[in-house]
């Protein structure tokens, strides 16, 4: 029984015309569908004349053949020192001969993933001088009758800052010269939360007054009846 061409796999389509004497990844593109990228044709081609296979078990032990503990231990240290490192980086500082798709395998193995980092504030040996006493001379309060009250921003358009997208077809958005910002008030505290309160003009003193008279008083109240209640918050000049 033959098989029709069209229920091969495409990489039983490139090895069968690579076999047959076609070993021009231009060529093979031509032949097979205009759909798959050259990209995509070309790098499997690639392998073939290396004398490899399509397997994805094959490629997996290249990268655990790199992960000898010796290696695991060098790669975790240089990135206690170099946290924002690329791949291709990290070949070139610690002298590996493996291609950066290896290293990403081998990144991958070790638990690390190449995704967005996190922004958080930026805080001076002052800052960091200041918790640190605060937190010893609060180590041994408790904190039953305490409500912690802060404000956050929210804008009101948000944008993908990255998406898959097909050669000379890319993706856009529209959006606002100056999004929009709403701004949130709450609080936590062990017996619930508060209530939230959301506003647009830019916090000042005055309007934290009533913020706390009108939405803090009244929570308090439902949450803690007659019983005595401490209220944390910030340095924030506002609140002050």
């Amino acid at each position: 029984m033959q098989t029709s061409s069209l229920s091969l796999t495409l990489e039983q389509r490139i090895l069968a015309l690579y076999e047959a004497g076609m070993i021009n990844a231009v060529q093979i593109h031509r032949k097979i569908s205009r759909l798959i990228s050259i990209t995509t044709i070309e790098r499997k081609v690639n392998r073939l004349k290396r004398g490899l296979s399509f397997e994805v078990t094959e490629r997996k032990q290249r990268a655990d053949k790199l992960l000898t503990e010796e290696v695991a231990r060098e790669i975790e240290e240089y990135m206690q020192q170099n946290p924002s490192a690329s791949a291709s980086q990290i070949i070139i500082d610690l002298n590996y001969d493996v291609t950066t798709r290896t290293m990403r395998r081998a990144m991958k193995e070790l638990g690390f993933q190449y995704s967005f980092t996190l922004k958080v504030p930026l805080m001076t040996m002052g800052h960091i001088e200041d918790r640190l006493a605060f937190a010893e001379k609060n180590l041994r309060k408790t904190w039953v009758n305490a409500v912690f009250v802060d404000e956050c921003s929210f804008l009101t358009h948000a944008f993908p800052k990255k998406a898959y997208q097909k050669r000379g077809r890319r993706l856009t958005y529209s959006c606002p010269k100056k999004p929009g910002k709403v701004h949130v008030w709450g609080g936590i505290s062990l017996n619930g939360k508060t209530t939230l309160h959301i506003f647009t003009e830019n916090l000042t003193g005055k309007l934290y007054r009533t913020i706390l008279r009108t939405k803090l008083l009244p929570s308090m109240q439902r949450l803690y009846g007659g019983t005595r209640w401490i209220l944390v918050q910030d340095n924030d000049p506002k609140h002050m």
